[in-house]
């Protein structure tokens, strides 16, 4: 069960079992913090298997069950769980979101409706299934938001903020090792800052590399008189491919380098690196039938057997993504079993050193807005080589900004 906060902004709900008082009862607890005052509506809504309750399952996977008004007045004092029907929320008005590592959310571009609206466009396929050409399906999208960045945020420009890496926190080299959304989100970034075009099927399974050519911000392009300000500066970013991080026949898992052949082994991260980023779990709760004792157990020893822990190196753990297709019959990899896994990696991360991206924050308030209603990602390869997504430009400017801030200033 996924829950949404629709409003002025859109707002993922994390739900947390309680224990019940009679059997056969499920009870949670929603907890959620909006930023902007107005009315919203919480929408309960489960894209799982045999929701008609018969043998067969739900396959388009729209199924939204309970809608509750919410009304967020400035100033009030906020709760965490919703009680009664309506409800009055906080608005914090002595705490920016920035204390909370709240940097940016969906804010409504226009009036939301209540039903999402779905488009046709033809996008070529980018998911990491059977087969290798591109397959024109229909897009899913969702309601208009955009992704707007607080103004504690002290964000910019995808150039300046790449800038602020090069120059100001000494960035020159980011590696970064991880699954197909790791891969969508380096070709994105290089495509959203180049303007280029880049066959992304030439390299879906295999390591890219790219050159980011950054400039000084405008506001500092003017050297004083007799000096050699510098100017432009240059990132290599270097993405290496990873298909599993378990032992195959081990808690029934499958496919570990099924396209690396690293079905024992690792990426090598790069000796030349000012940052390293890992991301994975996604294979695990895929391909493995017990993805719950899976990936707690080996999550710990691929970290350690990267050697991130480099002294005065960074490293950053890059959280799982949500996640939807229409056409997945949701047994293994589900939602719930993608924020189990972050509940797992976000302590294990910061326990070994690692600073922790929250990916969640920013893709599940728009987990449907995924790239087709086959493909689970939210960076989309067009006909043309380039990258589409509102969800993936989210996803690179918020983490493009979390690197620029948690590398130059210390902090999340």
């Amino acid at each position: 069960m996924m829950v949404t906060l629709k409003g002025p902004s859109l707002i993922h709900v994390h739900l947390t079992t309680l224990k019940a008082d009679s059997p056969g009862q499920s009870v949670f607890l929603a907890s959620y913090t909006p930023w902007d005052d107005g009315d919203y509506s919480m929408e309960f809504r489960v894209d799982g298997f045999n929701l008609n309750y018969t043998n067969n399952w739900n396959r388009l996977g729209q199924h939204v069950f309970a809608r509750v008004p919410v009304l967020v007045l400035p100033g009030s004092q906020s709760h965490d769980s919703l009680e009664q029907p309506e409800t009055n929320m906080d608005l914090p008005a002595t705490t920016s979101p920035c204390s909370h590592g709240i940097y940016g959310r969906w804010l409504a571009d226009s009036e939301p409706t209540s039903q999402e609206a779905d488009s046709t466009d033809s996008t070529p396929r980018n998911a990491d299934t059977e087969g290798t050409k591109p397959a024109y399906v229909q897009n899913v999208t969702a309601a208009k938001y955009r992704w707007t960045f607080f103004s504690c945020a002290r964000a910019a420009s995808l150039n300046d903020m790449l800038w602020t890496l090069w120059k100001e926190a000494g960035v020159w080299e980011v590696n970064v090792i991880g699954d197909s959304h790791m891969r969508g989100l380096i070709v994105h970034l290089w495509s959203m800052h180049t303007g280029m075009s880049h066959n992304m099927t030439l390299v879906r399974h295999g390591d890219i590399s790219y050159t980011l050519n950054v400039t000084a911000p405008e506001a500092a392009g003017d050297a004083p008189a007799g000096g050699n300000e510098v100017k432009e500066g240059v990132i290599r970013v270097k993405y290496n491919w990873l298909d599993g991080i378990y032992d195959n026949n081990v808690a029934g898992c499958t496919r570990r380098g099924r396209y690396s052949n690293h079905t024992t082994t690792y990426p090598t991260p790069s000796p030349t690196a000012d940052v390293t980023v890992v991301g994975t779990g996604h294979w695990t709760f895929e391909f493995c039938s017990d993805g719950a004792v899976a990936y707690p157990h080996y999550l710990p020893h691929f970290l350690s057997s990267l050697h991130l822990l480099r002294p005065k190196k960074p490293a950053v753990f890059f959280g799982l993504p949500s996640f939807w297709v229409a056409d997945r019959r949701w047994i293994r990899r589900t939602n719930a079993m993608l924020a189990y896994g972050n509940g797992i990696a976000q302590p294990l991360a910061r326990h070994m050193g690692l600073s922790y991206f929250d990916t969640w924050q920013v893709t599940a308030p728009q987990y449907r807005a995924t790239c087709s209603s086959t493909d689970p990602h939210y960076s989309c390869p067009d006909r043309n080589g380039g990258m589409r997504g509102e969800v993936g430009e989210a996803v690179v400017k918020a983490f493009v900004h979390f690197l620029a801030l948690q590398l130059r200033y210390g902090t999340q």
